[in-house]
């Protein structure tokens, strides 16, 4: 027992100062942490609500629709894109104590997590508010949020450390994942069975399809079972190979970095 608060404590603490390396040093601090999705949310506005005057997607005005899949987007991105450097960037910490590295892609998650749930709260309290009913399934798609991001940010953490092109190939993959999920666009629209079940391969989508509903009150369709089965397939899996992986190089990933 006194050991596992130990470890909390040191999670809250490193957590904490990567906060603080993030944000510390610059004037605005934590700001530019909403700065960056709201100058986009308001680009996507202008160029395709009002200058290509993009149609409601079920009867929700397109920005609406983009920006309750955009906030859990730019948290998976974001946090897969510091979790693949976090090995690297507390090598000094690795190399020098006893703080095991497996807890370096974690903390980053946790950091980014807290980071996304201060902009959603944010952007619920603009937008007028949640429905109560819908809290509870948000916190759900939220936790599988922080569980898949944290699955494949270990991954990425162990591959990085001991491949550099990995830290190049990774923004070129998030930017075809960004293309290839519904964040901009309406999968609905597919009418090929074969490309809609390929659609359907991708654990990203059940995240911004869960989003959508709850941030939006139910207006669009949840997942169904199917799509929530794949999902944890994926989850599980990744988190499998993750510790996998970690417990192989670990002993010698103070050479490594």
């Amino acid at each position: 027992m006194k050991h596992s608060a130990e470890r909390l404590r040191l999670l809250f603490v490193l957590s904490a100062y990567d906060l603080k390396c993030r944000f510390g040093k610059s004037v605005l601090g934590i700001f530019w942490a909403f700065a960056g999705p709201a100058a986009a949310i308001g680009i996507f506005y202008l160029v395709f609500q009002l200058g290509l005057r993009a149609s409601p997607v079920e009867g929700v005005p397109y920005v609406l629709w983009f920006t309750a899949a955009y906030l859990p987007w730019i948290f998976f991105s974001g946090s897969l894109e510091t979790s693949g450097h976090s090995l690297l960037d507390y090598r000094f910490l690795i190399r020098k104590t006893a703080v095991p590295a497996h807890i370096f892609p974690l903390i980053r998650t946790i950091s980014a997590s807290l980071i996304h749930l201060l902009l959603l709260f944010t952007v619920i309290a603009v937008s007028g508010g949640l429905s109560p009913r819908f809290f509870v399934p948000l916190l759900y798609y939220y936790s599988s949020a922080v569980l898949l991001t944290f699955a494949c940010g270990r991954i990425l953490a162990v591959l990085e450390a001991c491949l550099e092109d990995l830290s190049s190939f990774l923004p070129v993959f998030l930017q075809f994942l960004f293309w290839t999920s519904p964040v901009l666009w309406d999968d609905s629209a597919m009418c090929d069975p074969g490309i809609r079940l390929i659609l359907m391969l991708n654990p990203v989508r059940y995240l911004l399809k869960g989003y959508r509903c709850c941030l939006l009150s139910g207006r669009l369709p949840a997942p169904d079972r199917k799509e929530t089965i794949i999902f944890w397939c994926w989850t599980a899996g990744l988190l499998l190979l993750g510790a996998r992986l970690m417990k192989r190089k670990e002993i010698f990933l103070a050479d490594e970095v």
